[in-house]
């Protein structure tokens, strides 16, 4: 920030100065407005000469609503300019030329002239259009409701644009512009949502359980058959010997008519819970609950629960 520009901005302060505001068609502000805009002003030049621009900024930018006079533009479009808001930076200037008009001294009109030609290449510049009236927003920042009426000026780069109806989902796009390009982007909120897929039916667990302990009981039946063919086997191989003892005997009997039995009641409780399970998976998933309630499925058959 230069201090010429400091000293024509601070000399727009003056008392002597009140008619700039009217010639512009501002109001007029008051003393106390006057005296505030000027010490923020002040803080400003502090705020930027530390390197803390964004607080200097919004500074200027308050000073100007108190006293908006065009000296002050020139400043605000200067920080915009570092803080490579070059969009901003670039609608400040232009403000200042057309607020300031011939007022501006010479050098200060170069000066202004060529930082536009330097931020020309980059900026870019994008028309939105909606087939509703829409707020729109780019980056998060509101820039009016469309018709626009023209295309925004923006930053070159990727620009992410935005524009909500009331009662409608919003509609963000993201927008690649490079410096000097002209783009237009257009939303339509005629388009209809495609209908929601109908709810999908619940799948009851139950089956699932049913045929789980099916399955557990033939693998139990079918070993236990295993076992009691080995016990055969044995008993077999023990009656075809000479001498064995009766007791060795009938141990081994007792054994193979145990797994017989045990494999009977397995193999029958399976069919019982093949008959449930069918019954179950066949059945609507809405009386699962209520049915597999009460059965129990044991290696005795199944057995009613209430």
């Amino acid at each position: 920030m230069s201090t010429l520009g400091l000293a024509l901005a601070l000399s727009a302060f003056a008392p002597s100065a009140l008619a700039q505001f009217t010639a512009t068609g501002h109001k007029e502000p008051s003393a106390e407005e006057m005296k505030e805009a000027r010490t923020r002003f002040e803080r400003a030049l502090e705020l930027f000469e530390d390197g803390q621009l964004d607080a200097a900024l919004t500074e200027l930018r308050r000073a100007y609503e108190l006293a908006p006079t065009y000296r002050i533009l020139y400043n605000v479009g200067v920080v915009y300019q570092q803080l490579k808001d070059y969009a901003r930076a670039y609608d400040t200037f232009e403000r200042y030329v057309a607020e300031g008009g011939a007022d501006i001294p010479a050098d200060r009109s170069e000066d202004v002239k060529k930082r536009i030609e330097r931020i020309e290449g980059r900026v870019a510049y994008l028309s939105i259009g909606s087939t509703e009236p829409a707020d729109v927003s780019i980056d998060d920042v509101p820039i009016g409701r469309t018709p626009l009426g023209k295309a925004v000026r923006v930053n070159s780069g990727q620009r992410r644009v935005s524009v909500t109806v009331a009662g409608r989902p919003a509609q963000s796009r993201v927008v690649e512009l490079a410096g000097g390009e002209k783009k237009s982007v257009d939303f339509d909120f005629h388009i209809v949502a495609p209908a929601a897929a109908p709810p999908q039916e619940k799948t009851s667990p139950v089956p699932i359980v049913a045929w789980s302990v099916t399955g557990a009981l033939v693998v139990a039946g079918a070993t236990t058959g295993v076992l009691a063919l080995g016990a055969a086997s044995d008993y077999d191989t023990q009656a075809a010997q000479l001498g064995i003892a009766d007791a060795a005997l009938s141990s081994t009997q007792s054994r193979k008519a145990s797994f017989a039995i045990a494999t009977d009641a397995l193999l029958g409780a399976a069919l019982v819970s093949a008959a449930i399970s069918v019954y179950f998976t066949l059945k609507p998933p809405g009386d699962h609950r209520s049915k597999a309630a009460a059965w129990l499925v044991t290696p005795l058959g199944a057995q009613g629960r209430f």
